[in-house]
């Protein structure tokens, strides 16, 4: 399964049933405009520290803010948990 997949799903089953309204769709937000066309077409089993490390460096380099990258990596951390 590519990670794509895994976050939909991921979103559907448990953000949008655990979490407020506002949550989900920034979640959903991040997902799209930051994972999706990065990473997010590499399998699970492919994913690691090294390549979310190097995608939250590149989103940093390209100017977003920091609260914009803590954002992206705590939606990635708490798919992953």
């Amino acid at each position: 399964m590519i990670l794509n997949d895994y976050l939909n799903r991921w979103l559907e089953n448990n953000v949008k049933l655990n979490c407020k309204y506002t949550t989900y769709e920034n979640y959903k937000k991040v997902i799209h405009e930051h994972v999706e066309n990065s990473i997010g077409i590499y399998k699970i089993k492919q994913i690691d520290t090294y390549l979310i490390q190097e995608l939250l460096n590149n989103m940093y380099k390209n100017g977003y803010s920091r609260p914009t990258v803590d954002l992206t990596r705590n939606v990635l951390s708490g798919a992953f948990k």
